[in-house]
């Protein structure tokens, strides 16, 4: 799976999927800003410039990463 671009500014992309994902968005405090399903893409345009934690649950499996917006 490789997630691109990061940092982003209004669209977050997904590559190697072959079914719609959970996408998680959390602040650094552990607030959760944003839930959405989606197989390709995620708008984060309504987010603030920062640091976030991407969660991304696929099959019962997670994988985070750090999500840079600006």
């Amino acid at each position: 799976m490789h997630i691109y671009p990061n940092p982003v500014v209004n669209t977050l992309y997904i590559d190697g999927l072959n079914e719609e994902v959970e996408v998680s968005i959390f602040s650094l405090t552990g607030q959760l800003v944003l839930r959405t399903r989606s197989k390709h893409s995620v708008a984060v345009s309504e987010l603030a410039a920062g640091v976030y934690l991407l969660e991304i649950t696929h099959n019962g499996e997670f994988t985070q990463r750090k999500l840079i917006k600006h």
